[in-house]
């Protein structure tokens, strides 16, 4: 379930912020005894993009403790680290420049950082967007290749996780193809 209710997103995400495709995904799922779904409910994914970024993600949804966020996102890199510990990806996103002790927040000027307030955010930018898409042929945020790239990411990393095998996003992406000929 965390992998198609939420993976995609994050999936989604990493391409987006890093401006780059991945190349390579080994994975494997898991499932804790006390687990209530009958699927695997996490997994462990090992991701390199094209530009040679690599990328470890892990989750679950069958945490038994409620006092941790839902989500900590913790991006290392050469000018710093990038941290959101929250329960839906909400405000403060901190970021400490290498070598700094005191984070600088890059959300200090949000208005309202409530989860509620990001959401209606969001929905706002997205709706204004697709109206300008539609009206004026302004550039969209979330073009159709988008999601299918996204998709056949998500479908690379469901049989990483099966098999225990890398999977490459373009030769499965080959694959497709090759089965609609």
């Amino acid at each position: 379930p965390l992998l198609y209710a939420m993976g995609i997103h994050h999936l989604d995400l990493f391409r987006h912020i890093l401006g780059d495709e991945i190349a390579r995904i080994d994975g494997c799922s898991f499932k804790p005894p006390w687990s209530l779904y009958a699927s695997v409910t996490g997994h462990s994914l090992r991701l390199w993009t094209k530009g040679g970024v690599f990328i470890g993600y892990e989750g679950t949804i069958s945490s038994k403790s409620g006092g941790f966020p839902q989500e900590s996102l913790v991006v290392e890199g050469e000018g710093g680290t990038l941290v959101c510990d929250s329960d839906w990806l909400d405000p403060p996103l901190l970021f400490y420049p290498a070598g700094a002790k005191a984070p600088v927040d890059l959300t200090a000027d949000t208005a309202d950082r409530s989860v509620r307030g990001q959401y209606d955010a969001a929905d706002a930018f997205l709706l204004d967007n697709f109206r300008a898409a539609v009206r004026e042929g302004a550039a969209s945020a979330c073009p159709a290749g988008d999601s299918f790239a996204s998709l056949v990411l998500l479908e690379a990393a469901r049989r990483s996780c099966e098999t225990g095998a890398p999977v490459s996003p373009d030769a499965l992406l080959e694959e497709i193809k090759a089965g609609h000929d």
